[in-house]
């Protein structure tokens, strides 16, 4: 797959919600990241030869807190194999502006401090007012989820 061919070509890969990954995947990321010279075995073939890791292979792994509903801890032995980096929100309009620009058509930036309004209206009732079905404050990042119109 698409994995294989990069830590064989040394390319780089970005794997987003890395923490959502079956234990079976992580084994695997883990193998790869031991050592220098880190390989993994492809087990659904039947020869079980080593992919070895290009000198040049980078992964990349994000993934959003455990704290958020749903999600999990990436297990300490694989999670100190990297260097982390927080983000927090963003909530400077500025970077809002930024942010939500990259993602339209410069017909629709006319657009941007509305969503931006939008977005911090939603985010300020989620916090002192909205409740989902279980009772629970809905989680910002849930907001993301708002239909395109």
């Amino acid at each position: 797959g698409s994995l294989v061919e990069a830590v064989r070509n040394g390319w780089w890969v970005l794997l987003d919600e890395v923490n959502l990954a079956s234990p079976e995947a992580l084994q695997c990321l883990s193998g790869l990241l031991e050592g220098p010279n880190g390989s993994f075995l492809l087990t659904e073939k039947v020869d079980t030869k080593p992919v070895e890791r290009h000198p040049n292979f980078q992964l990349f792994c994000c993934m959003n807190p455990s704290t958020d509903i749903n999600k999990r801890s990436l297990p300490e032995s694989l999670r100190s194999r990297f260097t982390e980096f927080y983000v927090d929100e963003m909530t400077k309009r500025s970077e809002l502006q930024i942010l939500i620009g990259s993602y339209l058509p410069e017909e629709a930036h006319l657009l941007i401090d509305g969503i931006i309004n939008f977005y911090r209206a939603m985010r300020d009732k989620a916090v002192t007012e909205l409740r989902d079905s279980t009772g629970r404050r809905p989680h910002y990042r849930n907001l993301v989820n708002v239909p395109v119109l």
